[in-house]
């Protein structure tokens, strides 16, 4: 998407108006961002450009300045991944036929998923860690589900997804090493720790979120 300089500086100069519209209109706007897109990122990324979020949702600009080490992340800082891991979770709302509201749980929680790690994310011996990155990620979750008008019961599915981002990852590679298996009592715990949020809410953004990297040029993957 290419939008004329002179289109821009309109846009932008009317940037601080948006602060007067209510929690519901904003979300009424993320809704047909996050749902009605195919791709997010597009939009995402406009909004970055204009400064719509310095000025309404601080919670996401830190992700543009957060790195992650490349091994784990070639595509670059957080910001970059987490356009990355929307458009995932885009294409699996669609393959999964979800209806209008658990898709937006599901990709606002895509999109909120890794807002801990500008909080702790540290260069240990050389090697950039976000370590409890997850549950850093509950407070500027909190906040910025609060600004979009998100209602109790979304607000604690996505709190408790966010919080436990990583487990279905790690539990499928525990699984397979020799000698180690996943107990049905620990699937039992994580179930109960991320309620009122399903474990197949969970996964669908667990899978968002592992294959949202790799190389990434604007606008494709």
């Amino acid at each position: 998407l290419v939008v004329d300089v002179e289109s821009m500086n309109v846009l932008r100069a009317a940037v601080p108006s948006l602060k007067e519209l209510s929690p519901e209109r904003l979300r009424d706007e993320w809704r047909k961002l996050l749902v009605l897109a195919e791709k997010p990122s597009i939009g995402l990324q406009l909004g970055f450009d204009l400064g719509v979020f310095h000025v309404l949702h601080p919670e996401l600009p830190p992700l543009k300045t957060t790195p992650q080490h490349h091994e784990w992340h070639p595509e670059g800082d957080v910001w970059i991944h987490t356009l990355m891991v929307v458009d995932e979770a885009a294409a699996i709302v669609r393959r999964e036929g979800l209806d209008d509201e658990p898709a937006f749980t599901i990709m606002l929680g895509a999109l909120v998923h890794d807002l801990g790690k500008p909080l702790v994310t540290r260069e240990i011996d050389g090697i950039v860690r976000s370590i409890g990155h997850e549950d850093a990620g509950e407070v500027p979750a909190r906040s910025f589900l609060k600004t979009v008008g998100a209602n109790h019961d979304a607000t604690e599915k996505i709190v408790g997804i966010v919080k436990d981002h990583l487990k279905p990852t790690k539990y499928y590679l525990d699984d397979h090493k020799e000698g180690m298996t996943i107990s049905d009592g620990a699937i039992r715990k994580l179930a109960a720790r991320i309620a009122p949020a399903t474990m197949n809410e969970l996964l669908l953004v667990a899978e968002a979120d592992y294959f949202g990297r790799g190389q990434w040029r604007h606008g494709e993957k």
